[in-house]
């Protein structure tokens, strides 16, 4: 999958902008739905952190196989080589 950068950061901002708009929702749904008050809000935020650093221990020793997303060894040279597939003719291209 190869896009331009510039359409990749706009996407990575929308995608951002979206995801704190649905999450001061839905945390503003929570709060008006349960009625807590600042106590209950700091304590809502301290269980969902907690919540949050286990699941990322848990998957961080749970461990997922390793794959070469951007590049990979060269054989000749031993240094990282993007190879960019020719959509064209069909052929490997190096790129260094």
């Amino acid at each position: 999958m190869a896009i331009e950068t510039s359409v990749a950061a706009l996407r990575a901002a929308l995608s951002s902008a979206l995801a704190g708009a649905l999450g001061g929702f839905a945390g503003g749904l929570i709060m008006s739905r349960l009625r807590l008050g600042p106590v209950g809000a700091v304590r809502l935020i301290i269980i969902t952190t907690c919540t949050l650093i286990v699941g990322i221990v848990v998957f961080l020793f749970l461990g997922c196989p390793q794959i070469n997303m951007a590049g990979q060894l060269d054989q000749d040279s031993g240094r990282s080589a993007t190879y960019l597939q020719c959509s064209i003719c069909r052929t490997r291209t190096k790129e260094i």
